[in-house]
């Protein structure tokens, strides 16, 4: 059922010690956050033990929306990492490393195009999503026990539903397949990359590039905040990691899922 490639090496040496993956293959599961979290109750897991399918019968993306994608296509994983060199309160830089991961893979297999990380967790492909990021963490006490790492990368998406006008794949925007599994690699080098610079302490760098990749900064965009729409523009993130918007009034800061981006 399940096929265990031990030892991949996924995560590269930004330190001495390489990063050894556990790699997990199946050709379908329900999603794989799911199945490594289920895996991790019935199992003590290393760090680094990666869940990569085919396919996915229930894919989750951000606030509970289903993760569009065809058999074989793309790229679906989950990363169990346990960074307890990290306190809760600044899980935010685990995202952003996270993201910068995902920016840094694509613009590796599309070099030329316009790469942007959209807050909090998604990646844009010349303006459209092209990968998402879920996390879902288990404190124990005043720290980590567990963070389960969701990563969607479209790469030979050949087309999505009406209903998901703003996605996109490596494919429909090159017109040139990729090797789902050479992509996976790589991306998982990128993360080794970014974790070890987190795990390092390098939160100023990593927040000065999440905020370089960010998109929409300091740019006019049309937002909603429950029944409220307006105007404003991205200035900054909050310590927290919140957005900081300004509505020419004043400067409102929203966190996650109380305000979200309407097209212009």
């Amino acid at each position: 059922m399940y096929n265990f490639c031990k030892n991949s090496q996924g995560f590269s040496a930004v330190d001495a010690k390489p990063f050894v993956v556990r790699l997990l293959e199946v050709e379908e599961t329900d999603s794989t956050n799911s199945l490594l979290e289920r895996l991790s109750r019935a199992q003590e897991l290393a760090e680094g033990t990666v869940v990569s399918a085919r396919y996915q019968t229930a894919g989750r993306g951000q606030a509970g929306r289903q993760w569009y994608s065809d058999a074989g296509c793309n790229v679906l994983i989950s990363l169990l990492l346990r960074p307890v060199f990290l306190q809760p309160r600044h899980q935010f830089f685990l995202n952003q490393a996270l993201a910068l991961a995902i920016a840094d893979t694509v613009r590796h297999f599309m070099p030329g195009h316009t790469v942007a990380v959209k807050w909090p967790n998604d990646v844009l492909l010349n303006g459209k999503k092209v990968a998402g990021l879920l996390l879902e963490c288990q404190l124990e006490g005043n720290s980590f026990r567990q963070v389960i790492s969701g990563i969607g990368l479209n790469v030979n998406q050949p087309q999505f539903p009406p209903s998901l006008p703003l996605a996109t794949s490596f494919l429909l925007e090159s017109d040139r397949w990729n090797d789902p599994e050479q992509v996976r690699s790589h991306l998982l080098q990128e993360i080794g990359n970014r974790y070890a610079q987190l795990s390092h302490g390098a939160y100023e760098r990593i927040g000065k590039e999440y905020m370089k990749n960010l998109y929409g900064l300091e740019q006019m965009l049309a937002f909603r905040s429950g029944d409220r729409r307006f105007r404003g523009k991205i200035t900054g993130l909050s310590a927290e990691g919140k957005l900081i918007i300004d509505t020419g009034a004043e400067h409102e800061v929203f966190g996650f899922k109380e305000v979200e981006f309407l097209q212009s």
